[in-house]
């Protein structure tokens, strides 16, 4: 229980950023002495909680952790290796073994343009599945280079 990771957060950390279970947070409070260890940024767990920060800030103070987490797994799991590959041969049922993951650690909005690529290889499937399941579709890609001397693209309204 006293293992803090690279920015300095203790188990105790990550149950206020990550568990709604207060029972949880309990069980290690009593467990361990790591109440009043402040992470790098001189938050000590229970700054982490919602209640006490409110929800706005509570998004900001664990995006930090939240992207952290993202970044180990992607990089532990070979995530984009993978995830390209799938995406190439047009792999639906490996697309949904690796998507469960990556939605459990909030990656969709970073994988969003595969969209794209699914459309441009022909797999309508796949890119149908990925909207399904909560990828962004607020997301536009050029197919053409934008020429800066035409006044409709200094605009924004090339096609």
């Amino acid at each position: 229980l006293g293992v803090i990771n690279n920015i300095g957060q203790t188990p105790l950390h990550y149950a206020h950023i990550f568990s709604t279970y207060k029972e949880v947070i309990d069980l290690l409070e009593k467990a361990s002495s790591c109440a009043h260890i402040k992470d790098v940024f001189d938050f000590v767990p229970e700054d982490y909680d919602r209640n006490l920060c409110g929800s706005q800030t509570f998004s900001v103070r664990r995006r930090p952790t939240v992207d952290l987490d993202l970044d180990i797994f992607l990089t532990e799991s070979n995530f984009e290796v993978n995830f390209q590959q799938t995406i190439q041969t047009g792999n639906l049922d490996g697309l949904k073994k690796l998507i469960t993951p990556l939605l459990e650690h909030g990656g969709e909005t970073k994988f969003s343009s595969a969209l794209f690529d699914c459309v441009d290889k022909g797999h309508l499937n796949l890119a149908s599945f990925l909207v399904e399941i909560g990828f962004p579709t607020d997301i536009v890609k050029q197919y053409e280079v934008c020429d800066p001397d035409d006044s409709m693209c200094a605009m924004m309204e090339c096609s």
